[in-house]
């Protein structure tokens, strides 16, 4: 009704269209890593073309899409039945996760039919869940055994040609036992994220690598200091855990310090053996100034 770029109305689901027709339907991979099945859909003017990676030994399905997109005022949305029972559900935000109900109890409830969420949602009961995982869709909707994803928008206020032509995304459905903690959510969307890059042995080059043993602290950022020579590491607690974390270096350490956000100098940590020691409280941020040797 309003904003036609970045609102969506509740009404929207009173006037859906499945995408149902399959024009093309065929098995395309069938390795040690995984099986491929491809699928392509036709909708309007527009073509839906997927592979649906299942790889072996994982409770993990990658969606990779291609879309040629030629609809205006039409949202193209991924809905997937999920057979958990739980009333809420928990959606990656940025250095950390938030639990939303999923209920219509309440007004507020029902205002929720569109949440932001970046890169997963979780359903999860006592022992079993089962996570979406995206690597550029960030509009979910929530339901009692239902998860949406928002894929393309096709608003044309303030620009009529937005989202027309080609899109590529990838976005999976991933199960596993425990919750999204001890199923290792973030991980398999991390992976999903931020893929591994293969290189000639000859183009690595010793650097300042870092590891931090703690499964519940997450190194986000790795930059170069603004004013200083030093290195700013950013990490961040998604566990709701208080931790004595160790943030290890394969590169000889001078000095640590706790900085804020601007890079001022906070306190100094202790360093022994190339080991930074730092406490986090629950879903606290830290920034930590590092100079070498």
């Amino acid at each position: 009704m309003n904003y036609d770029a970045w609102d969506i109305d509740p009404y929207y689901v009173q006037k859906s269209y499945q995408v149902a027709q399959i024009s093309e339907a065929a098995i395309v991979e069938q390795g040690p890593i995984r099986d491929t099945i491809k699928l392509v859909r036709p909708f309007e003017q527009s073509k839906i073309t997927q592979f649906i990676h299942f790889y072996h030994g994982t409770g993990r399905i990658d969606f990779d899409t291609t879309v040629d997109w030629h609809q205006h005022h039409v949202l193209l949305k991924a809905q997937l039945p999920i057979a958990v029972n739980t009333l809420e559900a928990t959606f990656d935000i940025q250095f950390g996760n938030v639990k939303r109900a999923i209920h219509q109890n309440t007004s507020w409830d029902v205002a929720r039919f569109e949440s932001c969420g970046q890169k997963w949602v979780d359903l999860s009961e006592d022992d079993y869940g089962v996570s979406v995982l995206t690597d550029s869709k960030y509009g979910f909707s929530t339901a009692f055994q239902k998860i949406g994803i928002s894929l393309i928008k096709s608003a044309i206020d303030p620009y009529p040609e937005a989202d027309q032509g080609h899109h590529e995304f990838t976005y999976a459905l991933y199960v596993h036992e425990g919750d999204w903690k001890k199923g290792h959510t973030m991980e398999q969307a991390l992976d999903l994220n931020v893929p591994a890059i293969s290189l000639p042995a000859t183009k690595i080059a010793s650097g300042a690598f870092f590891n931090v043993p703690q499964e519940n602290i997450l190194l986000d950022t790795i930059k170069k200091a603004e004013d200083e020579e030093a290195v700013i590491i950013r990490l961040y607690e998604y566990y709701n855990r208080r931790t004595q974390a160790v943030i290890e270096s394969q590169q000889s350490i001078q000095r640590a310090v706790l900085c804020n956000l601007l890079e001022e100098n906070e306190e100094e940590l202790h360093v022994e053996a190339n080991q930074i020691h730092v406490a986090f409280a629950p879903y606290e941020v830290q920034t930590i100034k590092i100079f070498f040797e």
